[in-house]
């Protein structure tokens, strides 16, 4: 399994484990959501903390390259980042309190898994980044929905169009980290953190967070019918294929900027 589960008193722990950067495919996101459908209907659990097995070299690189070919297949993408996409929204919509202790970089859609959690927890050795405008794709697990919600559009603009991975103290300015602790502290603080607010009322707590998901102005749904098709248009251009071919070489991409025409069968909406 690439997610190991332990209870506490009223905390799941859940570990990434999938060496050596627990990198994110298709069995990982249909293992997490099914261990999310069990965590949402255990009473006893009242708080989840995320966190990666020790010894990694990253909290989670982000997608697993071995995927990528096969996502050029349009429905093959479209059934995959449907699916990937209802994790992080059943994380967000989970009725308990969601901490994610980070101990080193989370990059892609494992920075995207991060924004749907209430606290982030990061070490000094951690960094977030959005680099798939780097390799030609696009950010279709949440990044460009959730991120202007938490830094403001100004400073999601410059993370997902650069590419650039921030240190810890960058995203505690951001507020993107709810606290930073030494190198090797987050789980620690973590589960601090989360035997803390367990002692909460769970009735309080889902009250809050309904309320909090509720109100949004923005539309969780349409959002993410908007990235499935974005990410289908971009993930299949000329340029997404070169950005793959030179992530595998080990290359310079040589990317030729010609903008694709959106297909007709792929709704365009901002809605």
């Amino acid at each position: 399994m690439a997610v190991h589960q332990r209870v506490e008193d009223a905390v799941c722990v859940l570990t990434l484990d999938r060496p050596p950067v627990n990198a994110l495919n298709r069995d990982f996101y249909a293992e997490f959501l099914s261990l999310l459908a069990e965590i949402a209907s255990n009473d006893n659990i009242r708080v989840v903390v995320l966190e990666a097995a020790p010894g990694l070299r990253a909290f989670s690189a982000g997608a697993d390259i071995k995927e990528f070919e096969r996502l050029f297949d349009p429905e093959t993408a479209r059934e995959f980042f449907s699916l990937a996409h209802e994790v992080p929204n059943a994380v967000e919509s989970l009725e308990k309190i969601t901490i994610a202790a980070v101990d080193g970089p989370a990059l892609g859609g494992g920075a995207e898994l991060l924004l749907s959690f209430d606290f982030r927890i990061l070490s000094r050795r951690a960094k977030i980044g959005f680099p798939e405008v780097k390799v030609g794709q696009f950010p279709g697990t949440g990044g460009t929905l959730r991120l202007p919600w938490l830094v403001g559009e100004a400073a999601a603009k410059e993370m997902l169009l650069s590419g650039a991975m921030i240190d810890a103290e960058r995203a505690f300015a951001l507020r993107l980290a709810t606290e930073v602790v030494e190198a090797g502290d987050a789980a620690t603080a973590a589960l601090e953190l989360a035997h803390r607010l367990s002692r909460h009322p769970a009735q309080a707590v889902a009250a809050v967070k309904r309320s909090v998901l509720g109100n949004r102005d923005r539309n969780v749904a349409a959002g993410t019918r908007r990235d499935t098709a974005l990410s289908l248009w971009v993930g299949n251009s000329p340029d997404a294929h070169e950005g793959h071919r030179s992530f595998v070489e080990r290359r310079e991409p040589q990317f030729t900027h010609a903008v694709t025409p959106f297909p007709g069968n792929l709704h365009r909406t901002n809605t």
